[in-house]
């Protein structure tokens, strides 16, 4: 069964009222009736207060229970200091802190408020990035490509940094360099946490390495950043991870529910060394629905000109992510000397195929459904200094979500108003950031062709990125692309081959395709243009994870606990948000229907993203992440409701 933890008060009830002895004289007995008529009236009256609260609530917009006691109560058992929690559109957990381990968290949190705990990870970090754990696209098998061995000395490192965690963990070793940690819990029916961190980084390139402000494998601090590849993606994470476990370990905590902590070695690249293996591991042994969430790389917080909001701070775990889809395009046509060229090449009429594809983007679309229209409509509830016909949009159309629950639809008001916020998301956004997060995208990446100078290129190709939107799919995007392409293969008397399939074509009459200008001419193809996919079927995205669940409401009330623990002033708020570029989490979606990317890190701890140079991380969002990670654990272990 899950440990129940019961809460007692050790002051009596006013309701334990002394009964008149025989002796009592009537004066004191009537005082005494008089005093318990009083309360039992004055106990009615805030019965009755409570209960008509309650359904002003469920006629204004439906709440459930917890969120109903939530005005009224907060998790410490003292009275909320507002009733912003019981907004229906965008409630915000009020702030979980442990309550079984409630002497354990203080200590560990006044631990990480010292120096001498921000020098300790100082060290942790920048010993892990001094060890590079690249990963090639081109790496070959383990055992035959020595690149790999890197990854044993990083498993050294490990082993010597975390005694505790490797002798305490079960540690078992997954195609040579996968990581999965086991800690035991002491309640086999809890379902257990999962756990992602990944060990393998972005190779540098070493012809910018003179644009690195410090080396990337320094592990240099300057006082406020620590510097090199792998510091934010995604060594941060896992020596999180690590820490996290070993400081509770020396504090003498025994999990409840077990930890699982899977770390791959290959996400930078296929993943199907590293997460594929662990992913199929876990299933084998362990079944489908095994655990109770899943926590990996992912969202970060902001506020003001990184994000929508504008005056409030908004963390946001990515619920969903896009999938993936790489095209090729390939155009094959005659080949020949270049002193008599045709009208266009194979690699002109690419070009043309590729202008053609950057003009015709998939439209943007906001969805009720996807994460990213759930986090705008918080933000629209909880920041005042939104632009105010922004948010009035959102308000009004979180609005009759709520008239939609009860069954009184207004679809064509609904549409229109989406359709107004979208034009003033899309108006606003140099940075195409909202655009890209609402719609399908499309990255031309390689392009190649020809082999000399003198030569007419007999075959000429492009690569081409796609991150699928959460409403749409591969096929859909197969579809639009193919239907976007027909106009150039017609043009230049192209067959085309849309992966697989050979379209029926009408060709116009164009004089300078063909040697006979007579109109009456037929018209051959002059070549083919053929799209396939580059990586077999791509990747769907992601489903969706509920926020309307238990471990939802854990994540949510452990960043806010965590962030209100840190001593900061400002409110944290929590939002859905979606991950644009993909995880190792796909391969875990069998898993677990509760799947978080999260790294509790601020834009602000970035000093200049990931994947490029001078990639840092500020030590204080680190020590912020350790101290998110030990409140997620311990409320987690103490939940029944997982």
């Amino acid at each position: 069964m899950p440990h129940v933890v019961y809460w007692a008060d050790d002051e009596k009830s006013p309701f334990d009222l002394p009964h008149p002895s025989n002796g009592d004289n009537a004066h004191r007995h009537g005082i005494q009736a008089e005093r318990t008529r009083t309360w039992y009236t004055a106990t009615r009256l805030v019965v009755a207060t409570l209960v008509a609260a309650g359904l002003w609530c469920y006629m204004v917009a439906p709440l459930d229970f917890d969120e109903f006691v939530g005005m009224f109560m907060n998790r410490e058992g003292g009275y909320a200091q507002s009733s912003k929690s019981a907004h229906a559109s965008c409630p915000q957990p009020t702030p979980l802190s442990p309550r079984r381990h409630a002497a354990l968290i203080d200590d560990l949190v006044s631990l990480y408020g010292t120096e001498e705990f921000q020098n300790k990870t100082i060290k942790l970090l920048g010993d892990a990035v001094r060890i590079p754990t690249e990963n090639f696209d081109d790496m070959k098998d383990i055992g035959i490509d020595p690149r790999w061995e890197t990854f044993s000395d990083f498993h050294s490192y490990l082993s010597s940094a975390f005694p505790l965690v490797h002798s305490s963990l079960i540690l078992t070793k997954v195609n040579t360099y996968g990581l999965l940690y086991e800690w035991k819990g002491s309640n086999e029916s809890l379902k257990p946490l999962l756990l992602l961190g990944h060990q393998d980084v972005v190779p540098v390139n070493n012809e910018v390495l003179d644009q690195w402000t410090h080396p990337p494998y320094s592990g240099y601090f300057d006082g406020t950043y620590l510097w090199g590849r792998g510091s934010c993606d995604d060594k941060a994470m896992l020596i999180s991870y690590l820490t996290t476990f070993e400081n509770l370990l020396s504090k003498g905590f025994k999990p409840t529910r077990s930890v699982f902590l899977a770390s791959g070695f290959d996400e930078e690249t296929t993943q199907s060394r590293g997460a594929y293996t662990l992913a199929k591991y876990l299933l084998g042994k362990y079944g489908p629905d095994y655990f109770a969430l899943l926590l990996d790389e992912g969202g970060v917080s902001s506020k003001g000109s990184h994000s929508l909001a504008f005056s409030q701070r908004f963390s946001r775990p990515s619920l969903a992510e896009k999938g993936r889809q790489n095209i090729k395009i390939e155009i094959s046509t005659e080949g020949g000397h270049s002193s008599i060229p045709p009208a266009h090449t194979s690699i002109g009429m690419l070009a043309a195929a590729i202008v053609q594809l950057e003009n015709h983007p998939s439209k943007p679309r906001l969805d009720k459904q996807s994460p990213v229209y759930q986090g705008l409509v918080c933000e629209a509830e909880w920041d005042e200094e939104m632009p105010s016909k922004l948010r009035k949009l959102l308000r009004e159309s979180a609005r009759l979500d709520m008239v939609e629950k009860k069954g009184k639809n207004d679809n064509n008001k609904s549409e229109t108003i989406l359709e107004e916020i979208l034009e003033l998301l899309l108006k606003d956004d140099p940075h195409r950031r909202v655009r890209s997060v609402l719609s399908t995208t499309t990255a031309v990446d390689l392009v190649r062709g020809g082999i000399k100078i003198n030569a007419l290129p007999e075959r000429a190709e492009v690569q081409i990125n796609h991150r699928v939107a959460t409403y749409s799919s591969t096929a859909e995007n197969a579809k639009r692309m193919t239907s976007v392409l027909i106009p150039i293969a017609e043009k230049f008397h192209l067959a085309l081959d849309a992966f697989g399939d050979l379209q029926n074509l009408s060709y116009p009459f164009e004089p300078s395709l063909v040697q006979d200008e007579s109109p009456s001419s037929e018209v051959d193809t002059i070549g083919i243009m053929r799209l396939s996919g580059s990586d077999s079927k791509g990747l769907e995205p992601s489903p969706i994870t509920p926020t309307d669940a238990a471990p939802y409401k854990i994540l949510a009330g452990s960043i806010r606990q965590s962030w209100k623990a840190g001593g900061k002033e400002e409110e944290m708020f929590v939002a859905p948000g979606v991950m644009g570029g993909n995880t190792d989490t796909h391969f875990f979606w069998d898993l677990t229907k509760h799947i978080f990317r999260y790294s509790h890190l601020g834009e602000e701890d970035l000093y200049n993203g990931a994947h490029t140079v001078n990639e840092a991380v500020r030590i204080t969002g680190v020590v912020e992440q350790i101290r998110f990670l030990t409140h997620f654990i311990l409320n987690a272990d103490e939940s029944t409701e997982l």
